[in-house]
């Protein structure tokens, strides 16, 4: 018989999360004024003032979760 695996969640603990979260509803994001994931980051193009409506409108929307990609080459660049 297989053993659980440790810190996992049992079948009740997972149906008891998943009714206290919803559904979870969202996208993937990357601001309007950012032409890749590189400039989201970036000190030159880091627009929170965009950021901050767009994620308005995607709460607005109903949207619960957002993806966001933390490319390597960030941190490569800005150390």
């Amino acid at each position: 018989m297989a053993t659980p695996i440790e810190g996992r969640w049992s079948p009740d603990q997972a149906h008891a999360w998943a009714e206290r979260s919803g559904w979870l509803v969202g996208c993937n994001f990357t601001p309007s004024t950012a032409g890749n994931q590189l400039e989201l980051w970036q000190r030159e193009t880091f627009d929170p003032e965009t950021i901050d409506r767009e994620l308005g409108w995607a709460a607005g929307l109903g949207m619960n979760v957002i993806r966001l990609y933390l490319h390597d080459l960030m941190f490569e660049a800005e150390g």
